[in-house]
């Protein structure tokens, strides 16, 4: 569904990739990559941000592994009768607030 304001497909700011427009299926657009963000492709907009480009996000697998520690942390202090937020040093986060920011997307 083309209209007038359909902006078309747009190179990377960066590196030159041409991304399909947003919300373009890849089908209508093959071989194009996604528009990212700030006019740059998935790579430039993470390379730029000072991340690696395949490795930016944690693994579900690891994911779950923080939850399970979690839980024992927490069966734990609550055997010992410790807060759940425990003692932590300064500049120290708990697991809890860890993980819960890792499920909603927060880390980085």
């Amino acid at each position: 569904m083309d209209t007038a304001d359909d902006p078309g497909p747009r190179q990377c700011l960066c590196c030159g990739v041409w991304m399909r427009p947003e919300g373009a299926t890849p089908a209508r657009f093959p071989g194009m990559a996604p528009p990212w963000g700030d006019m740059q492709c998935q790579r430039c907009d993470y390379l730029g941000a000072g991340k690696d480009p395949g490795n930016r996000f944690i693994h579900v697998e690891t994911l779950a592994q923080l939850n399970g520690l979690r839980i024992a942390f927490e069966r734990d202090r609550q055997v010992r009768r410790i807060p759940s937020a425990g003692h932590l040093p300064a500049g120290r986060v708990s697991i809890n607030e860890l993980v819960a920011g890792m499920e909603l997307g927060e880390a980085s």
